[in-house]
């Protein structure tokens, strides 16, 4: 039992975390107006789905059955490293890549500088496009669609349920912006 109370020390710290918070945001007074949630609902509504993600882990760890290393992973296959021990193949160095993660650096760093000029949609669709394609993914139509729809889905999520103000960008970027804003009936 005390080695499952071990287990379940991060969910009861991030637990108790979460609820101190909790009770710092009930102090927060900012309601919405009409049939909008105002800015002092989504502090409130994280901090509960954390709790309850808490409780769930503690749980699950506290009265769940404990499972073996080899039933939480697949079994490896011939050649790959061995996901349960995290090793590499005998007489097969691990393959590094320093460049495509210098890339990958020099991506979010543009990704943040142009951010402001470009607008929330243009950049977040190229830097998403771009980091795909820069990890070797070669269905350059998925990619393409995947930036898409995932760049429209956050923006419409940001902009029209939790109204986030994004920036729409400097001219002419921002004429994509408004267009699409107008299209999904953002305000």
């Amino acid at each position: 039992m005390i080695a499952k109370l071990k287990e379940s020390l991060p969910y009861w710290v991030t637990l108790a975390v979460s609820g101190y918070f909790f009770r710092i945001a009930q102090g927060i007074s900012a309601p919405g107006t009409g049939d909008q949630l105002g800015p002092d609902f989504w502090p409130k509504m994280f901090l509960i789905l954390m709790m309850l993600v808490c409780a769930v882990g503690i749980g699950r760890t506290l009265f769940g059955r404990r499972r073996k290393p080899d039933e939480v992973f697949d079994a490896p296959t011939e050649g790959a490293p061995s996901a349960q021990l995290g090793g590499e193949p005998e007489g097969e160095p691990q393959k590094r890549y320093p460049l495509l993660l210098l890339g990958g650096i020099v991506l979010c760093l543009g990704y943040v500088v142009l951010f402001d000029t470009l607008g929330f949609f243009l950049d977040t669709f190229a830097f998403m496009l771009a980091f795909m394609l820069l990890g070797r993914y070669r269905r350059i139509g998925a990619a393409v669609g995947t930036s898409l729809v995932g760049t429209l889905v956050f923006m419409y999520v940001f902009m029209k349920i939790v109204y986030v103000s994004l920036p729409i960008g400097s001219p002419p970027f921002s004429d994509v912006s408004i267009f699409l804003m107008r299209l999904m009936g953002i305000r």
